[in-house]
């Protein structure tokens, strides 16, 4: 029995089988494949030449019909309810596949996991209900979505699964703590005021957490009593108030709280004494003051009129009475500028005039303390001469000038304008005092500074206070900082004077980046056709790519060309290669290619076909469609008979798809040639 197999050309890998006694004359062969386990019905062209005339061939189409893929998904869990407190559920699936209706694998699988509600979360397979904490509710839920894609077809796959979560209840406790207090409502009359502390209460959840509830309160009316008035009388009760304090889940508590009303007796027996009538004070100087000094004494007082009442503990005030005392008065002094008299308690005190040409005055006043408007004044004057006999002084001198602040301007290398500023410069100043010299009546003398010594600085204006400058922009040439345009700057004050050196400069120019065009391939072959005896073909391989600076003023360079050589591989029977060098074996058979191709990280792969040509006809041959291998036959007579396509269907005597045996009974075909 000869056999031929070879490879269906789905590029599923199943072989396919052609038996036969003798491949001669009249005869059965038989045909096998495997179960199909693709999606699309696949089919193979059988092709019996003649050796000696190629037109005279027989051709046997094989189909196999598409399997049917089904699938049920079940999505399971760890934990179907979560705690109120929260917790994680992480949820398993399981895969069942059918092949045209028959359970061909149970799996494990990893589902992707979708669903929204909330208090959930997905990550992963992994389910999350957060702590429910103080928020009461009754039991939620999740409806979670699972999807699996990587089946033998493709297909996606969903199934549900609902995760709960327990319900939060809450537990409310008794109400705890709170006072209550009140003073005592005044003699005079009034309302009381109660100070309420407000009770506490604690709330528990299935979830372990609590919270502070919420405590309101309500109280009766406050008491209010009316004035003792000038009745004495002890502390008295006059009432109750009482609190009410509801809390939540219907806990209640009351507390009650004694209003009393304060003793009411006399206080005070002098109670405001007050003037009612202020008198006119009455004043004079004595005598001994002169111009070489002295002192004198001041007289003066002043009588009023009080009145005063009785004073009770609810306020109320008693008759009023009447008395005369002795009132209090405020002496002052008023001198006409200058500082020679002095006051102190009743005793005036004047110091020699000296030198001094003027008149001395001075005023007492005396004001009652009482009403302002009550007063009495005396007065003195004292006269002594002066003239002015010389002066001197006044004299300027003048510091070095100090220079400005200089804020040199800098244009960014890839152009534009810039400014330089000078500032203000400054110029310190003396200027000796000036001294005046008295002659007095008296014969003596003084020297008075009538003006003092004092200095300064003034700012000092630059002759030029900017400039300005405008550059273009440096390219791409490399260049350091380059000074634009300078100017001398001088401070002038006083025959004095200072300078600097303002100036503009552009800002360095440099490379500080480069970049990069794709990698480009290139690949040839030389020749692309050899001969069927065999031979060699020259490979060209190349990658390029530019590279290109980029300077600070944002202009771009010429670029340059950067090389690399890509990696080669290639596919086909009967070629080698080797330092890019393609060679082709003897070939005895049909026209072969292979395909050699180019390869470089961040490049296009490129691709290039060499073909070798066929070789001599032999004995006769079998060609597989697509296979590219040929296969030794029997020999065919002087004519050639088309058959038509056969199928060979999956479901043709199959019993079991368990192995490659599933077409453990396959169809025989006959082929008879004449």
């Amino acid at each position: 029995m000869s056999v031929i197999t070879n490879k269906w050309n789905d590029g599923s890998g199943d072989s396919i089988n052609i038996e036969s006694p003798s491949f001669q004359g009249n005869q059965t062969v038989k045909i096998s494949s495997p179960v199909q386990k693709g999606t699309s019905k696949r089919s193979m062209k059988f092709i019996g030449k003649c050796k000696k005339d190629s037109s005279k061939q027989v051709i046997l189409t094989v189909e196999q019909e598409a399997s049917t893929y089904t699938y049920d998904l079940t999505l399971n869990s760890d934990n179907t309810e979560i705690a109120a407190k929260g917790g994680t559920a992480t949820i398993t699936a399981v895969l069942k596949t059918y092949r045209n209706g028959n359970l061909v694998s149970t799996d494990n699988v990893t589902p992707v996991l979708s669903g929204s509600a909330t208090g959930f979360s997905i990550s992963g397979t992994t389910v999350t209900a957060s702590n429910r904490t103080t928020t009461a509710g009754n039991k939620r839920a999740i409806v979670v979505t699972g999807k699996y894609s990587n089946t033998f077809d493709g297909q996606t796959v969903s199934s549900t699964i609902t995760i709960y979560q327990e319900a939060n209840m809450a537990s409310y406790g008794a109400l705890e703590g709170g006072s209550l207090s009140a003073s005592d409502i005044p003699a005079s009359g009034g309302t009381s005021s109660t100070n309420v502390t407000n009770m506490s209460q604690t709330i528990s959840y299935t979830s372990g957490s609590t919270r502070a509830g919420t405590v309101t309160y309500s109280k009766t009316d406050e008491i209010t009593v009316s004035s003792l008035g000038t009745t004495v009388k002890a502390r008295t009760k006059v009432g109750q108030v009482t609190v009410t304090y509801t809390g939540e889940g219907g806990a209640t508590a009351n507390k009650t709280v004694d209003i009393y009303q304060a003793e009411n007796k006399v206080t005070n027996s002098n109670y405001n004494p007050r003037i009612t009538a202020y008198g006119t004070p009455t004043i004079s100087i004595g005598s001994g003051l002169t111009a070489a000094g002295g002192s004198a004494t001041v007289s003066a007082s002043v009588t009023n009129t009080e009145t005063y009442n009785a004073l009770y503990s609810s306020g109320a005030i008693g008759p009023n009475q009447t008395r005369s005392v002795g009132g209090s008065l405020s002496i002052s002094m008023t001198v006409n500028g200058n500082s020679r008299f002095s006051l102190s308690g009743n005793t005036i005190t004047h110091s020699s005039m000296g030198t001094n040409e003027t008149t001395d005055t001075i005023t007492i006043k005396a004001v009652n303390d009482g009403d302002s408007s009550k007063s009495a004044t005396a007065s003195k004057s004292i006269t002594n001469s002066k003239t002015v006999k010389s002066t001197s002084g006044g004299i300027y001198t003048y510091g070095d000038v100090i220079a400005g602040t200089v804020t040199n301007g800098i244009i960014p290398a890839s152009g534009g304008s810039a400014t330089a500023t000078a500032g203000n410069g400054t110029q310190s100043w003396n200027k000796s005092a000036t001294i005046t010299t008295y002659q007095y009546d008296s014969g003596s003398t003084k020297d008075v500074t009538t003006e003092n010594a004092s200095s300064g600085v003034d700012e000092v204006v630059p002759n030029v206070a900017y400039i300005e400058a405008t550059a273009s922009s440096k390219g791409a040439t490399v260049s350091s900082q380059t000074t634009v345009k300078s100017q001398i700057v001088i401070w002038l004050a006083n025959d004095k004077s200072a300078f600097r050196i303002m100036y503009i400069y552009q800002a360095a120019n440099e490379i500080v980046s480069y970049n990069y065009t794709e990698w480009e391939i290139v690949l040839r072959a030389n020749p692309t056709t050899i001969p069927a005896s065999g031979g060699t073909s020259q490979l060209t391989n190349s990658a390029i790519r530019y590279r290109i600076p980029v300077y600070t003023s944002g202009a771009t360079g010429s670029s340059t060309i950067i090389s690399s050589i890509p990696s080669l591989s290639i596919s086909g029977d009967g070629f080698t290669l080797a330092n890019n060098i393609v060679t082709a074996s003897k070939n005895n058979g049909g026209a072969r290619s292979c395909t050699v191709t180019a390869s470089k990280e961040g490049a296009v792969s490129q691709t290039i076909t060499i073909i070798q040509l066929a070789g001599p006809d032999g004995i006769g041959y079998m060609q597989i469609e697509g296979d590219g291998k040929s296969h030794p036959i029997f020999r065919v007579g002087n004519t050639t008979r088309s058959i038509e396509p056969t199928s060979v269907n999956q479901n043709s005597d199959i019993t079991s798809d368990k192995d490659s045996s599933i077409f453990a009974s396959l169809k025989q075909l006959l082929f008879k040639f004449i």
